[in-house]
């Protein structure tokens, strides 16, 4: 009997701790490997890259040999001519290198592109994720600020009885927590919206979301130097990208230019030939009569266009304009980056600075004036317009808080989607 017992209860213990893993409210981290696993977007990313092997592979093939049969004849079957010849095209001018070469930058310019989606997937996920944070923040705050109005209502109710206010003030408070219910009802809506906004991108069913999410808003942690972080724009995906399709370009102008040199096409036959004299007075010397001088015919010939007309002259300038653009391209986007680093950087120092003083003296300060006004007026000493002037005094700095909280966290995701790698989380204390 105790032996069972033990069993159900080491088998309770383990349905409770899979449940409870289960419903376990989910990290960003966790957030992000769902949807880097699922997401269609890096699937399609993925299949590019595919593609871009896939060309690497096909340009460093040759041309195919043609094989001829040939027969031919003068019409009055006096000379017959019958063989088979193999001509192979040979490229000139490193044609396949210069194909090989703009493949291989191509593929270079499908791996940026999977590194830029990845991290656009990020920044998005992270922003969706950051949202549901917020709305798990207001669904908070709109329940305590109901369950303050409540405690308010259950004041002036006491008062009330004890004739210390009138049943107008009870009922104005009864309105007001009516007000809030309503409040907290729109701040579930909100929540549920951000929920399904962020479950785009994870494609896993309800119950893996049922635990909800964990996460501080805000950026409390150390910031590198500006210089330190400007030095690391070289490594920017953007910028990798660009420089990859610069190179692409720069290999299109040897592609072009390999195609001005004409090639060489080299064909070699075997034909037999037959020299035929239907009723002529010579006395043919082979076995069967009429026919004669049969015998195998070696053919070698050479062909090459003569470019006279064409030497792709247009082709090759065309490419070469084009790898200017991208080059001019690619300094607009490297000054651009630095400058959206430097303001992304200002704007992120400016607003921790205004999270933390909302955090650290704007709320308590609230909160506190709003204890001491409402224990004034349990005790009579201060009136409901106190009361609502502090109340509301608390909300506007909790939402302010909050605000700030999630426009930091913000400007933290966009710096780090810039800079293709997180920011660093050493602590910083208050």
């Amino acid at each position: 009997m105790r032996v069972l017992l033990c069993q159900g209860c080491v088998l309770l213990l383990l349905i409770s701790s899979a449940v409870s893993a289960q419903n376990a409210p989910l990290t960003f981290d966790e957030v992000l490997d769902l949807a880097m696993r699922h997401s269609p977007v890096l699937g399609s990313e993925y299949a590019s890259q595919r593609v871009a092997d896939a060309l690497v592979q096909q340009a460093g093939t040759s041309p195919n040999p043609i094989l001829q049969f040939q027969s031919q004849t003068d019409g009055l079957e006096r000379l017959s001519l019958i063989g088979l010849a193999v001509s192979q095209p040979i490229e000139l001018g490193h044609k396949k290198s210069a194909r090989i070469k703009a493949a291989e930058s191509n593929q270079s310019v499908a791996f940026w592109e999977l590194e830029v989606r990845r991290l656009a997937l990020r920044q998005e996920i992270r922003e969706r994720f950051l949202s549901v944070l917020l709305a798990d923040a207001q669904m908070a705050l709109a329940e305590e600020m109901f369950q303050t109005t409540l405690r308010h209502l259950e004041i002036a109710r006491a008062r009330l009885e004890a004739g210390d206010v009138s049943g107008l003030e009870v009922t104005a408070l009864e309105v007001e927590s009516d007000r809030r219910r309503a409040q907290k009802v729109l701040t579930v809506g909100v929540r549920d919206r951000a929920v399904a906004k962020l479950s785009e991108h994870l494609l896993v069913d309800e119950s893996t979301l049922s635990g909800g999410f964990t996460g501080d808003l805000g950026w409390p942690y150390l910031l590198p130097e500006l210089d330190s972080i400007t030095e690391l724009t070289g490594e920017v995906q953007q910028l990798q990208l660009a420089r990859a399709r610069t190179q692409t370009k720069l290999d299109l102008v040897g592609v072009e230019r390999s195609r001005g040199v004409s090639d060489l096409t080299v064909q070699a036959g075997v034909f037999v030939q037959r020299d035929v004299f239907p009723g002529s007075s010579f006395s043919p010397r082979g076995v069967v009569s009429g026919l004669d001088d049969t015998g195998p015919l070696l053919q070698l010939q050479l062909q090459i266009p003569l470019p006279l007309n064409d030497t792709n002259a247009g082709n090759i300038a065309a490419a070469k304009a084009r790898a200017e653009q991208s080059e001019y391209e690619f300094q607009v986007l490297q000054r651009k980056l630095q400058a959206d680093l430097r303001g992304l950087y200002h704007t992120l120092t400016a607003q921790r600075e205004a999270r933390r003083l909302l955090e650290y003296e704007v709320l308590p300060n609230s909160r506190r004036a709003l204890d001491t006004v409402e224990r004034a007026y349990a005790l009579g000493f201060r009136s409901q317009i106190d009361l609502l002037l502090a109340r509301e005094a608390y909300l506007r700095s909790s939402d302010d808080a909050l605000q700030s909280a999630f426009a930091e966290s913000m400007t933290a995701a966009e710096l780090e989607a810039l800079l293709g790698k997180p920011l660093p989380t050493e602590s910083l204390k208050p």
